[in-house]
C-alpha cells in the first residue's frame, strides 16, 4: 500500500542528520513524490556500507536476477514487504538477517476510503526533518542496490486516518538506526523490529490528483480539507 515516499530534504540537512556523505551527491535531488510504481532510486545506508549514503532501485530483486525490474514487480511487488511475508521467504528472510538498510526520506503517503473515492494523507514529522525508514536490500550482479520498506501495526494516529490498511512503514529513531545496521542474530533482529519505538509523526490530507491523476505540482503537499474526512489529532 504504501508506494510513494517524499524526500524534500536539502543534500546537506540529509547528511548532517545521519552523519554520513553521499558517495555520489550529484545524483541526489530533492522530489515532493517519489512513486515507486515506476522504478525509482531512493538514497539508502546499508548494512555492509555504512560510511557513504547510496542510491538504490526501490524494489527489492532477487540476487542474481538479470530479467527486467518491472516484469518482476508486475508479479511480486516488493516496494513494501510485511514481516510476515520476509519470513515466509527464504531469499527475503536472509536479506532480513544480513543485509538490511536505512531508507532515508522525510515523508510518506497513506489513503483514506470514502465512499468509493480515495483521499491521500502526506505523513512526515512536524519539524519536517528527515528520518529512517526499516528496509532489507539485495545487490545485483551489475553493482546495483535493489531495497523494499519494511511494514509493521500502525500507530494510533495512522488508524484514524487510514482505513484500507492496518500498517505502517517502520520508522527508526536515531538510537535504533545504528542497531539495525549491526550484526545480530534472528532473533535480535525481529526483536528491534516488532518493539521499534512508533515516531510521533503527524498527518494531513492533501490533493486527491496524487491518485486519481498521478500528478505533482508545487503546492501538491499543501492541506487540502474535505468535507466527512478525518482530520488526526495530533
Amino acid at each position: 500500500m504504501f508506494y510513494r515516499l517524499s524526500n524534500m530534504t536539502r543534500r546537506g540537512k540529509i547528511e548532517e542528520e545521519f552523519g554520513t556523505p553521499f558517495k555520489f551527491p550529484g545524483i541526489y535531488e530533492p522530489r515532493q513524490v517519489i512513486n515507486g510504481l515506476n522504478e525509482e532510486t531512493i538514497p539508502l545506508i546499508t548494512q555492509d556500507n555504512t560510511e557513504y549514503i547510496q542510491h538504490g532501485i526501490w524494489g527489492i530483486l532477487p540476487d542474481g536476477f538479470r530479467e527486467d525490474w518491472q516484469l518482476f514487480q508486475n508479479s511480486l511487488n516488493t516496494l513494501n514487504l510485511g514481516l510476515e511475508t520476509v519470513n515466509r521467504q527464504d531469499w527475503l528472510r536472509q536479506s532480513l538477517l544480513r543485509r538490511r538498510c536505512l531508507i532515508l526520506v522525510n515523508g510518506y503517503f497513506t489513503m483514506y476510503h470514502y465512499e468509493g473515492e480515495l483521499y491521500p494523507y502526506y505523513v512526515y514529522y512536524r519539524d519536517k526533518r528527515p528520518f529512517a525508514l526499516a528496509g532489507i536490500y539485495s545487490v545485483l550482479d551489475d553493482g546495483f542496490l535493489t531495497a523494499s520498506v519494511l511494514v509493521g501495526p500502525s500507530n494510533q494516529m495512522l488508524r484514524q486516518i487510514q482505513n484500507l490498511d492496518a500498517g505502517m512503514p517502520l520508522v527508526l529513531e536515531p538510537g535504533d538506526r545504528e542497531h539495525w545496521l549491526e550484526d545480530m542474530d534472528e532473533e535480535k533482529v525481529h526483536d528491534l523490529a516488532e518493539h521499534a519505538t512508533k515516531p510521533d509523526l503527524v498527518a494531513h490530507p492533501i490533493a486527491r490528483e496524487l491518485y486519481n491523476r498521478n500528478i505533482c505540482y508545487d503546492s501538491m503537499l499543501e492541506p487540502v480539507f474535505y468535507k466527512n474526512i478525518p482530520i488526526p489529532l495530533f
